[in-house]
């Protein structure tokens, strides 16, 4: 039946059920936990170090969890019939994972109250974790704080953690899906040679033409889980000091570095491209069509299902700050800073190919899509004498650059303009919260005051599964401004 858009009342019921199809998906996912902690003070029995006044504290426990996930989708679903699904959605067939796990905690205070040691004391923590999957893994920490003088606290911490695939990551189908590119390399206005585009299958009458770039700056790629993968690893240091120079303020500097190692994600398709045309490696995952493309339906893909391959490097430091005070018959205020500065966020795409810096960056080729160098929240609170408590709160976020220009030639690549930097923002709200009685409690404010709009890029840029609405919701505020009001009652 004919859809026609051009004329009143041409869009007829019956094109409708000719071009709508219904998409049917049934899902269940299931958690069973079953654990038990034991936790025991032993200076009651006479467990104290010579110099302490308190004894150990240990706490040891068990825990066993168990998950099944099933998926199962229609016939429409399976061929990607839906108007913008970009690929198969295919079902997960009763799969489930299990995980057995023992661990154990213990703080030894060293010495308390002495000269230069008001306090010292250590701290050790381990578990061990063994999975249906036949996987085995251990984790550790060790902690130490030391307190010359009340005023002021020395901490630090080495851990290695570890994150076993889950069971999504272990068993998702694998099917074709879309990533944001801006163009073919090899299409339109060709930033590589013939040569370079011969590696990933471009014949020399295929070179330089239009229909090898989408004009949607989409493509296709193989997205799925792995069975074979293996756990992260990761290996995390901090240092820090908590000050606390006079009655009611309280401030802390911590610096810290993580460093994970075999990251599972699936690796980035435009990358796998690049290192195909520019430097000859994994170009057995990029598969043209007949027609040299990259992105006409049921024709040329890139190969980018989860595998155990990259690392990733971040470290920072977070300073806080936070002070209080009684203002006689006007009642308590108090005043909260937390801020972070991020120095390296750099991600090691594949062993051996170097690494780039997301840090002040944005992009779905980052680890977190978007990296400001500088964020912060500042608030403060007035607990009138009349039962009313009052909030304002700002929040900063640095502006941003698109990780296209970074320099490294892992990901630098054409970039508009339009979608080279998102500015900083900054929010503003405000909150009361009014407690009528023991019963009742009213609350209301307004986030984001001044209505500030996110920073906007092209969908191109902040595509699924991170961006959404041409913006990022995880990071912006992107509805505006948000009034609320509820009302509570205890009883």
């Amino acid at each position: 039946m004919p859809w026609n858009i051009w004329a009143v009342g041409g869009v007829t019921q019956a094109a409708l059920n000719y071009l709508q199809v219904p998409l049917v998906a049934n899902g269940r996912t299931e958690q069973n936990v079953v654990g038990g902690t034991l936790q025991a003070d032993l200076g009651q029995y006479g467990w104290r170090m010579p110099g302490a006044r308190n004894g150990l504290a240990l706490a040891l426990g068990l825990e066993r969890r168990k998950e099944w996930l099933n998926l199962d989708t229609d016939v429409s679903f399976q061929s990607f019939d839906g108007a913008g699904q970009g690929g198969p959605v295919l079902g997960i067939a009763n799969k489930s994972l299990s995980v057995e796990e023992l661990f154990g905690e213990i703080r030894i205070p060293l010495v308390e109250n002495k000269p230069l040691a008001q306090a010292l004391s250590l701290s050790a923590s381990g578990r061990r974790s063994n999975y249906s999957t036949k996987i085995s893994t251990d984790t550790w920490g060790l902690g130490m704080e030391w307190a010359p003088i009340k005023a002021v606290r020395f901490r630090g911490t080495a851990q290695h953690a570890v994150r076993a695939p889950n069971i999504v990551e272990l068993y998702q189908a694998q099917g074709a899906n879309l990533f944001g590119m801006n163009q073919d390399p090899c299409g339109t206005t060709p930033t590589a040679t013939a040569a370079q585009c011969a590696r990933s299958g471009v014949t020399p009458a295929q070179y330089g033409s239009g229909l090898l770039t989408n004009p949607a700056g989409q493509y296709t790629f193989i997205q799925g889980g792995n069975e074979a993968l293996k756990p992260e690893t990761a290996t995390t240091m901090t240092l820090g000091v908590v000050l606390n120079p006079i009655r009611n303020l309280t401030a802390t500097l911590d610096w810290w570095d993580i460093k994970v190692d075999d990251v599972m994600n699936n690796p980035d398709p435009s990358i796998l491209v690049n290192q195909c045309i520019f430097a000859g490696q994994f170009c057995n995952q990029v598969h043209r069509d007949p027609q040299g493309t990259l992105w006409i339906p049921c024709g040329g893909s890139v190969t980018a299902t989860l595998q155990n391959l990259s690392q990733l490097r971040t470290s920072g430091i977070d300073i806080g700050a936070s002070y209080t005070m009684r203002m006689g018959g006007m009642g308590g205020f108090g005043l909260l800073f937390n801020g972070s500065y991020l120095q390296k966020a750099e991600l090691t795409p594949f062993p051996g190919l170097g690494s780039y810096n997301c840090a002040g960056y944005f992009g779905t080729q980052c680890q977190t899509a978007v990296n400001p160098k500088w964020k912060h929240k500042v608030r403060g609170t007035w607990a009138t004498p009349w039962n009313v408590d009052l909030a304002a709160t700002w929040r900063h976020i640095d502006s941003v650059d698109y990780i296209g220009l970074n320099s490294s030639p892992l990901v630098n690549q054409v970039t508009p303009g339009t979608d080279s930097t998102m500015a900083s923002r900054d929010y503003f709200d405000l909150a009361a919260a009014w407690q009528i009685n023991k019963t009742f409690t009213l609350r209301g404010g307004i986030n984001n005051v001044f209505d500030q709009d996110p920073p906007i890029v092209s969908s191109v840029v902040a595509t699924v599964p991170f961006g959404s609405g041409n913006t990022w919701p995880q990071n912006y505020d992107a509805l505006g401004r948000l009034i609320f009001l509820n009302l509570t009652m205890k009883f």
